[in-house]
């Protein structure tokens, strides 16, 4: 399951083609053009993705897939709905979600590439305030920045991503 891009990209196939098939795995691909502008309405229940996404896990049911991977940054977000169908359909479907081993890959090449912040590094001094005021032990919260005041924004970063997130705005 991922976006049209991911999909058709060579990257894909590589892994497919060095992974999946020696190993006799067969890999269905599946995209809906909806999935990420409905994570971006903030996952409405009654939305027809939501349905629609109900009745794909069915489907895929049927056709003996037994892993989804979740293969968009979007996607983790509605892991938990899911999960939740998955289980109240008594489906036999296990989710990959694919955004822990990316994390990873991320910071080893931040890491070997000497792109790594610290969390004893620096902290710029327009930032203190805000950093010394979400801090939690030695855990800075996620922060976010944006150009332009939007209550939905912040609404939305809340639901996606709890209240312990920090949305700066900034002006021009």
């Amino acid at each position: 399951m991922a976006t049209k891009a991911t999909l058709n990209g060579s990257l894909r196939d590589e892994v497919i083609n060095s992974i999946a098939t020696p190993n006799k795995t067969a890999v269905v691909k599946y995209f809906d053009p909806q999935l990420v502008p409905w994570v971006e309405a903030g996952m409405p229940e009654q939305d027809e993705t939501a349905l629609r996404l109900r009745q794909q896990l069915q489907s895929f049911d049927n056709d003996g897939i037994d892993q989804l991977v979740l293969g968009c940054t979007h996607y983790p977000f509605f892991k938990t709905f899911l999960l939740d169908e998955i289980a109240q359909q008594q489906l036999s479907i296990q989710i990959v979600d694919s955004g822990q081993a990316i994390a990873e890959r991320v910071k080893q090449l931040l890491i070997v590439n000497e792109l790594s912040a610290s969390i004893d590094s620096e902290v710029d001094e327009s930032r203190l305030d805000i950093y010394n005021r979400t801090k939690v032990g030695n855990i800075f919260p996620l922060t976010f920045y944006a150009t332009k005041y939007d209550e939905r924004l912040t609404v939305l970063v809340e639901r996606l991503l709890g209240k312990d997130t920090v949305l700066q705005y900034y002006s021009k």
